[in-house]
């Protein structure tokens, strides 16, 4: 097999002064391929209101650029299609009539891309404390490798948690200030605030995490180019050479980059059948329609994904009762994704009474 015979080099093009990576030219790609995805399931996702039909049955729908037909009119069930309720995208959300423009969505494509190459770098080097410590200068080596996913992971939730804050922009139909968002908390319960900033949260990670199991998929490529992610010795026909070593690995970049793109291929079905808006309210009665379903199920899936292929893995890293330290952070994610779930379920159920 291909895998098993050819060994692969860092460097794509050596013109001397200047050097182009194939980890560079991947994480690009990667990168590229997540954000692609992410602008076309928030863009189909914000319209999916506009596309519902009215409660009553001699109301005709508006056009998306319009003002309501009727002050009083309301989507039939608002909790629904992912999460998209009208009083949180008008009051807290992304929102208004149209969501995110298109500077806000690039604003945050560049926050999430600067914050998340910090936090995996910085999490990668805390993780190789020792010998950063004695090779300081290396700490800036990125072409070389060494981004943690958790670290990227983390930072950028933090970035999307920012960018669900509600907006301030002053156009007809949206907040127009301080003063009104002012209002609105005091109209509110810190809690209920809270659970509609966090919802807000989910609506844009349940697409994020999409696009994100697609770049994890492509982006483990640059980690082959680097032979820097193999497993234990083995003598299948799929093991891969290491140069200066003279036996075959398990390619563990291979086995998570098939297993995250099954992953986003899941998710993006689970997504493209979520109710529509010319369906029924019971076949919108979804559990799948729910915000947070996608999010829940990407951090189940892909906690258990990393915490088996740990186990392959050789790169140092501190342990603890015969665990690696990346195997506590997926089990921390587990539980992060079941208690999610847990959540989930009851709004799916409090939906179904309302």
């Amino acid at each position: 097999m291909f895998l098993s015979t050819f060994q692969p080099g860092p460097i794509l093009l050596d013109l001397g002064f200047f050097q182009i990576r194939w980890y560079s030219i991947i994480l690009i790609l990667a990168i590229t391929s997540g954000f692609l995805i992410f602008i076309k399931l928030y863009k189909n996702n914000l319209f999916r209101y506009n596309e519902q039909q009215p409660c009553h049955p001699e109301q005709q729908p508006c056009h998306p650029e319009q003002q309501p037909c009727h002050p009083e009119q309301q989507p039939c069930h608002p909790e629904l299609v992912s999460g998209y309720s009208v009083k949180s995208r008008n009051k807290f959300g992304m929102t208004g009539k149209t969501g995110m423009v298109n500077s806000e969505i690039y604003n945050l494509f560049f926050y999430i891309i600067i914050f998340s190459i910090i936090g995996g770098r910085l999490v990668h080097i805390l993780s190789f404390a020792k010998y950063y410590s004695q090779n300081l200068l290396e700490i800036f080596y990125i072409w070389n490798g060494g981004l943690s996913f958790y670290g990227a992971f983390i930072f950028g939730l933090l970035v999307l948690f920012y960018f669900s804050r509600g907006e301030k922009r002053k156009e007809k139909g949206e907040i127009k200030g301080y003063k009104k968002f002012k209002s609105l908390l005091s109209s509110f319960s810190f809690l209920n605030f809270f659970t509609f900033r966090i919802k807000n949260f989910l609506i844009l990670t349940d697409i994020a995490v999409i696009g994100l199991s697609l770049s994890q998929s492509i982006g483990r490529w640059g980690n082959y180019f680097n032979q820097e992610l193999f497993g234990k010795q083995c003598d299948y026909f799929f093991c891969i050479p290491i140069q200066n070593l003279n036996t075959h690995f398990h390619p563990v970049f291979l086995y998570e980059s098939i297993l995250m793109l099954l992953v986003f291929f899941g998710l993006f079905q689970v997504r493209r059948h979520a109710g529509g808006g010319e369906e029924s309210r019971e076949k919108q009665m979804k559990l799948t329609n729910i915000v947070g379903f996608i999010t829940s199920i990407y951090l189940i899936l892909h906690s258990i994904i990393r915490f088996s292929l740990e186990f392959l893995r050789l790169d140092i890293q501190p342990e603890f009762l015969n665990l690696r330290l990346f195997q506590y952070l997926a089990i921390l994610e587990f539980i992060l994704g079941i208690i999610l779930l847990f959540f989930v379920k009851k709004w799916y159920n409090k939906s179904k009474l309302t």
